[in-house]
């Protein structure tokens, strides 16, 4: 459960993303996830399957990491793992 802000990030990034980061961590905590790994992690599988299936009805072109079957799998993973838990107050 991570205090402060997570910020998700997909792969390495570029341009105004690391000084965003940079800037952030100044203010406050912040907890930075690489989501690319994600696509390898067998626990979604699964997933995968089901967001490369959409992609294909989607037409040719269509990235499987795009389709809305990926992102909600990702966010549910996440959920899980409690990376968007707040803290408990005392």
């Amino acid at each position: 459960m991570p205090d402060g802000l997570v910020y998700l990030h997909a792969g390495a990034f570029s341009g105004s993303a690391p000084a965003l980061l940079t800037a952030l961590r100044e203010l406050t905590d912040v907890t930075a996830y690489d989501l690319m790994p994600l696509a390898r992690e067998p626990r979604l599988a699964g997933a995968r399957l089901r967001a490369t299936a959409e992609a294909r009805r989607a037409g040719r072109g269509t990235p499987w990491a795009k389709t809305a079957a990926w992102p909600v799998a990702v966010q549910r993973h996440l959920d899980r793992q409690g990376v968007f838990a707040r803290p408990e107050l005392p």
